[in-house]
């Protein structure tokens, strides 16, 4: 059996397979809880940037909640939609205001399905996506 040099260390106390199934029981089992606690905080701190493609974005925040689902940790449907649509940009408001609004009970798929609606909307009408508007500001010199 092969063990990293620090799991070796913490192992050479123990005298019986009973106590180092124990030890490395409890060792993996903190490592489980900081793995939940590092993506619990990538879900909730996750911002989609206005350049970055929808597609990706929503990519991205399903992979996360994939991995929390692998380590028994899950999250209502509607929990995970209102999370979604708080990882968009502020610009987005009134996108995710209509998609609260269109349903009693919000589920993934609903937020999913209209963030990609939106997407192939504006790709059909030839339009940008997620480039940020650009200003432009009127100047008047004064002679």
């Amino acid at each position: 059996m092969h063990l990293v040099e620090n799991l070796c260390f913490n192992m050479a106390k123990e005298m019986t397979t009973f106590t180092l199934w124990e030890k490395l029981q409890m060792i993996y089992e903190k490592i489980s809880n900081l793995s939940k606690l590092i993506l619990i905080w990538q879900l909730l701190n996750m911002k989609m940037r206005e350049t970055e493609p929808e597609t990706f974005h929503i990519n991205t925040f399903n992979w996360v909640l994939t991995e929390l689902s692998a380590q028994d940790l899950n999250f209502d449907e509607e929990v995970k939609t209102l999370v979604l649509l708080l990882s968009f940009p502020t610009s987005w408001e009134d996108f995710y205001t209509i998609v609260i609004n269109s349903s009693s009970k919000l589920t993934l798929d609903e937020g999913n399905g209209a963030v990609m609606s939106k997407e192939l909307r504006g790709k059909s009408m030839g339009l940008i996506i997620n480039e940020p508007a650009k200003t432009h500001h009127l100047t008047r010199s004064i002679e």
